[in-house]
């Protein structure tokens, strides 16, 4: 039988990083692999007087005597970990933890807080790395051989853990030493936004919520809107941060009804990065594959057809836990559905004094939300029972209570009590198979408009058109009188008494200068429901969408010249008003209108990085070939040239030619000979980057004899500087200088910014392979502050591409490969792998990997990928150093 040392002694514990998602990819190839990894960890801890305690799948736990020797065990197991060839390109890597404290035995097995610890100490580690507590660093520090290191990481919060853990890692000479930051509590990242107010009560809920949280992997709060299940689900995630080592997060799905827009909401707020040409949908089951996550999915009425989507990410994802509110559950198995009651109301036989009644869930949040519009308010014994009676009266509902309590700034209670006694009663109407809190909470809603004048209710009505929001602007622009007979209304003065009724509120992080407004999503469901189906409604629906696709055509021209990039952050704001005017259009067969918008705003969907929803947007909005000439051939050719952008940001080079190439079509048949030029040259760009040189040359030449032809002469200056790419990419590289430079030449003469900034790039790369290293430094710090200047990020992979060619060249590959992990990450992030035309890196890349593989080991290669990676905009600051140095060298 083993013998177990007691005292002083130093716990070990270890585990595979990524062993599920190993043993799905191998199957019964993973045997093999646990064995040596098993041999490999049992002769490290039996060479350095170690004793194994247990095995559990993957995991070792051990114990040895001395720290020392439980320091060299990890280094032992760490170097043949690291050396050992696993076959299939695998890389198995371990993360290991360990803590000297007191080893006291419990039966046959340690017990004990300093177990625990050291448990908590290892799986705060990544694979490969070696996490030590504060008492094992200071026996071993000074006996360390001279070839490890400890790299003081501060202070940790651990799960379950009291105090925080002062922690260190091994830097092991020969292996990696930069990992990501530590998997411990201060690390789980978190979208949740603290809200303005504490929750009121709900101690009960909180506390069923966590125990169902802890047993089920889809926990669905339910009821109807208005109960509080948003409030509830975001104070229930905040408090179980510490259960999920990779974060929170909240998502709202109020304003999608897309399944693929869910996706792309979802992945955004997780961080997954944007799949380029591969599914969102598989891109992020991958990325929450091993991670141990909330993700809390808010309105999930609004968007049942995502169920699927939900289903897959918790088949695809072991440790995800999802958290959904819906009026209706989604009927999932396994699902754990949890209605959410409403709050303790008033007993209305009890007695009960202030003190009492103040204490009551419903009394309290009416308190709390009256001293937010009138902070001198005061429960007495006047008042008191008014207080009760319009909480009991509103069931309860939080939502009904803030409306409520929001007119004491006018009446006082009894005189609230009085009006909703009054108007509940006309509600008699409601449909019957709603259930009675909903009716309640439609009461307190109808309650508020009924309060308004004439006017102020068809200001209400007409608002409720907007999606995300709205400016005092487009409010005046969509919600103005109909008809001369209508009272007119100002806007500002409408929206003040609408804020004075709950109705409407100032919407969070809005710019000072260009004020926006919101609806909470129940009270537009209302609005929406008195403006549907009517006169009014039609008009106003049209209005909204005209006036979405006169804000897409005046930013058009600034977003095609880059001369005005504030225009990205103003539809950005109004992304969710330009996608249901989108859904108008197709919803009304308004084809025309909806394709004149996309086309107008296809650069913000390029820029933003919402490749793949613009080009569903156009797929739903096409005509068939089959339907005639149901849109203008005029407004079908421009987005045929809109969508062929996109696709070919996408890299979708057969989808852009053949985008490209229905619009020549459509352009010749109507002789549109403005267009023409622009057709021609967009498919030489497809030529030169599929690598058909004489085509594309052909095809440059061609567009600029049309550009002459219809008086566009200042395009010439685009044609100009392709050509000069042609040739810089055939290898006639002073004859492409000399094009490149006069025609950006041409292109500052012309305003055009943005494609003067591409040939900035283009030259640089030209010198660089001319060897005028100083020249090639100066026009990409060129093209980096021009690009700065305009906002464009879009060009910033570009850049960095270029990049890792100067330092694959100039003898950096460490550099050469920080800087395309950094490329790859933004291209991702953008939602596509835009071609480049500028330069090929992957020769570059395969060199730069080869050196450093060599150098340093295949480990290297990959440290150095993910560290460009996670550099972020610190990537163009890489690019500097590059620059500079070449620069130097020059």
């Amino acid at each position: 039988m083993r013998s177990l040392p007691i005292g002083t002694v130093t716990f070990l514990f270890t585990d595979i990083e990524g062993s599920t998602r190993l043993v799905q990819e191998l199957g019964d190839r993973f045997r093999p692999v646990l064995e040596t990894h098993h041999g490999i960890l049992r002769r490290a801890i039996a060479a350095r007087r170690g004793v194994e305690v247990s095995t559990e799948g993957d995991a070792f736990f051990a114990v040895f005597p001395s720290a020392l020797d439980a320091v060299n065990a990890t280094i032992d197991a760490q170097r043949e970990l690291a050396a050992t060839a696993w076959g299939d390109g695998l890389a198995i890597r371990v993360r290991m933890g360990l803590h000297t404290g007191d080893g006291e035995l419990g039966g046959d097995n340690y017990a004990g807080v300093d177990v625990n610890r050291a448990a908590r100490i290892a799986a705060a580690a990544h694979g490969g790395q070696v996490l030590v507590s504060a008492s094992t660093r200071a026996l071993v520090e000074p006996v360390l051989p001279d070839t490890v290191l400890l790299r003081d990481l501060g202070q940790h919060r651990l799960k379950d853990l009291r105090a925080p853990e002062h922690l260190h890692q091994l830097v092991i000479d020969g292996l990696p030493g930069d990992f990501p930051a530590l998997r411990t509590l201060d690390a789980s990242p978190t979208n949740l936004v603290a809200p303005a107010t504490p929750l009121v009560g709900r101690n009960h809920e909180l506390a069923e919520l966590s125990d169902l949280l802890a047993a089920s992997r889809l926990l669905t709060l339910t009821g109807p809107g208005g109960t509080g299940k948003t409030r509830l689900s975001i104070e229930m995630g905040s408090r179980a941060r510490d259960r999920f080592s990779d974060g929170v997060f909240f998502v709202a799905l109020e304003t999608f009804s897309e399944r693929s827009v869910v996706t792309g909401a979802v992945a955004q707020a997780v961080g997954a990065r944007a799949p380029g040409q591969r599914e969102p949908e598989d891109a992020l089951v991958e990325h929450l594959a091993e991670r141990q996550l909330l993700l809390i999915l808010d309105n999930f009425e609004q968007v049942i057809a995502a169920v699927p989507l939900v289903v897959r990410l918790l088949v695809g994802a072991a440790r995800l836990r999802i958290v959904v509110t819906s009026r209706i559950p989604l009927h999932i198995s396994g699902e754990q559905e949890y209605p959410v009651p409403p709050l303790t109301v008033p007993d209305a036989k009890a007695a009960g004094g202030v003190e009492v009644l103040s204490r009551v869930e419903a009394v309290a949040l009416f308190m709390a939300c009256a001293r937010r519009v009138q902070p001198s308010f005061q429960l007495n014994d006047n008042n008191v029972g008014a207080v009760a009676a319009i909480c009991r009266r509103l069931d309860g509902l939080p939502l009904a209570i803030e409306l409520a309590s929001a007119q004491v700034r006018l009446l006082s209670p009894n005189a609230i009590l009085t009006r909703l006694e009054q108007a509940l009663p006309m509600l008699g109407h409601g449909r019957v198979d709603q259930p009675a809190r909903q009716q309640t909470l439609r009461a307190a809603v109808e309650w508020s408009y009924l309060l308004l004048d004439e006017a102020q209710q068809a200001l209400f009505r007409r608002l409720t058109v907007f999606s995300g929001g709205w400016t005092v602007d487009a409010a005046e622009q969509v919600s103005a009188p109909i008809g001369e007979a209508e009272p007119h209304l100002d806007v500002l003065d409408g929206l003040d008494a609408l804020v004075d009724q709950s109705l409407v509120r100032p919407a969070p992080d809005s710019p000072p200068d260009d004020p926006r407004f919101e609806m909470l999503q129940l009270i537009r469901e209302y609005g929406a429901g008195r403006l549907a189906g009517t006169v009014e409604g039609a008009i106003i629906g049209r209005r909204h969408a005209e006036w979405a696709l006169a804000l897409a055509e005046e930013a058009q021209p600034a977003l095609e010249g880059g001369t005005d990039f504030g225009w990205l952050d103003r539809l950005s704001r109004e992304h969710d008003n330009l996608r249901a005017a989108l859904r108008w259009s197709v919803d009304h067969n308004e084809r025309e209108i909806g394709l004149r918008q996309l086309t107008a705003v296809w650069r913000f969907w390029q820029l933003r990085g919402h490749l793949r929803e613009g080009r569903e947007w156009f797929e739903r909005l096409m005509p068939a070939a089959n339907e005639g000439a149901t849109v203008d051939a005029g407004v079908l050719a421009a987005a045929h040239t809109a969508a062929g952008g996109l696709a070919y940001w996408q890299n979708a080079l057969d989808h852009a030619g053949a985008h490209y190439g229905a619009a020549l079509d459509l352009d010749r048949a109507h002789d549109r000979s403005d267009r023409l030029g622009d057709d021609v040259y967009n498919l030489a760009f497809v030529a030169m980057v599929s690598g058909d040189l004489d085509t594309a040359r052909q095809r440059f030449l061609e567009s600029a004899g049309l550009f002459v032809a219809a008086g566009q002469s200042a395009r010439l200056a685009d044609t100009t500087a392709a050509r000069g790419t042609v040739e810089m990419r055939a290898g006639n590289l002073e004859g492409g200088r000399d094009l490149v430079e006069e025609g950006r030449r041409l292109q500052l003469k012309e305003g055009n910014q943005r494609r003067a900034t591409d040939a900035a790039m283009v030259l640089s790369n030209i010198y660089f392979r001319l060897g005028d290293a100083a020249k090639a430094r100066e026009w990409i710090l060129t093209a980096l502050t021009e690009a700065a200047e305009m906002g464009d990020v879009a060009r910033w992979p570009l850049m960095l591409d270029l990049g890792v060619v100067m330092a694959s060249k100039a003898g950096r590959p460490r550099d050469a490969l920080r800087l395309a992990g950094a490329s790859a990450k933004r291209r991702a992030d953008m939602g596509g792998g835009a071609p480049n035309v500028i330069t090929d890196t992957q020769q570059a890349v395969l060199e730069a990997r080869a050196t450093v593989e060599e150098l340093d080991g295949p480990d290297a290669v990959n440290q150095a990928w993910a560290e460009g990676e996670r550099l972020g905009d610190e990537a163009l600051t890489a690019l500097l150093g590059v620059a500079d140095s070449i620069g130097a060298a020059g």
